[in-house]
């Protein structure tokens, strides 16, 4: 089925005009597709939001043997790109995309093919705090090249302004819905917590760590303050643990790389909800409610990457969250909880003390 689909996908790129949309949940393997149309012959000029993806994607590439080049800087120069083999890979950082380049990917013989990578975020964060994001998205809509858009979590907000973007320019669509909204593989357990039961969640998180045995946990931040906090109180206490926030996706991977075996927590803002690849995560703490749907399904799509199983524990009530798999009751985690403050009486374990 995929090469049949790499070969279907090649004739529609051919059309200069086109515009192709692959939906397809977390883990499905998109990234991967990408290098299979690579290695086909075509080359690629990748997009991501975040520079973690793009990191990630380009080690991959490197892996998979294709040619690679990395736009990361003012200083890097187009005439590098010249001498890229075709089926080649080229990933700019979305900071340095500009008309220039733009105007190189055109004016080629064979148009490369442009790839924007969780393109719900070029709209979502477009829109909000990072307007460089939608003009990308709308300077590539008018141009000529050949778009390969990826996303696991469009929400239908965001089809419906797709689709009248359409009717607005001469660019040829094609919807390809594999898995829209979905997970592959759901939690194997799910805590549900009440916004009154924050003390609850952070005693248990606190538990959680200090009887841990293997695999690594995944704890979700609002601020990028509480990564710094809560990454410096663990360490102090002993546990492996590591940090990400927006712009040091490239370092994160670096340290990652370095560690002396998988770490027991990795503390993240969104900047990990998308594409990168982690080690197995065995249970993923969201420590704040998620208003947006498609970012709540990314982030739960941290887990069951490689089909492990893993448990949530989340502060949402969304009818997403519902129906992702089973989960305890109200009762149970009281009397949980109960149980953690009879450990901390006792003093069998301490009490956290950020």
């Amino acid at each position: 089925m995929r090469e049949e689909l790499i070969t279907d996908l090649n004739h529609i790129f051919d059309q200069a005009m086109s515009f192709t949309l692959l939906l397809a949940p977390p883990a499905w393997g998109k990234g991967h597709l990408i290098l299979e149309l690579a290695k086909s012959g075509r080359t690629a000029f990748y997009l991501a939001p975040l520079q973690a993806i793009g990191a990630e994607f380009a080690t991959s590439a490197t892996r998979h043997g294709l040619a690679t080049v990395q736009i990361c800087s003012s200083d890097d120069s187009l005439d590098n790109l010249d001498r890229l083999a075709k089926g080649g890979v080229i990933i700019c950082d979305v900071e340095q995309f500009s008309s220039r380049v733009l105007e190189w990917l055109e004016l080629r013989a064979q148009a490369p093919l442009i790839v924007l990578d969780e393109l719900h975020l070029f709209l979502y964060w477009g829109v909000t705090f990072r307007p460089k994001l939608l003009e990308i998205y709308q300077d590539v809509m008018v141009s000529s090249v050949p778009v390969f858009a990826l996303s696991a979590s469009f929400i239908k907000g965001q089809l419906k302004e797709l689709k009248r973007d359409f009717a607005l320019v001469t660019r040829i669509p094609l919807i390809i819905d594999l898995g829209n909204m979905k997970l592959e593989h759901l939690p194997t357990r799910q805590f549900r917590y009440y916004h009154w039961m924050r003390g609850r969640f952070n005693r248990y998180f606190y538990y959680h760590l200090a009887s841990k045995r293997s695999g690594t946990t995944l704890y979700f931040c609002r601020y990028r303050q509480q990564v710094a906090r809560l990454v410096e109180y663990y360490q102090s206490i002993g546990h492996q643990v590591v940090g990400c926030v927006g712009g040091q996706g490239r370092e994160f991977q670096q340290h990652l790389s370095q560690m002396d075996g998988a770490p027991d927590c990795i503390f993240a803002t969104t900047a990990l909800s998308h594409g990168v690849n982690l080690p197995p995560i065995s249970d993923i703490f969201i420590s704040y409610p998620v208003e947006n749907p498609a970012m709540l399904l990314q982030m739960v799509g941290r887990g069951g990457r490689k089909k492990d199983s893993y448990n949530l524990y989340s502060f949402n009530q969304t009818s997403l969250i519902r129906s992702i798999g089973p989960q305890p009751g109200l009762v149970a985690l009281l009397l949980l909880d109960l149980w953690i403050l009879l450990l901390l009486y006792f003093g069998i374990i301490s009490r956290p003390r950020y």
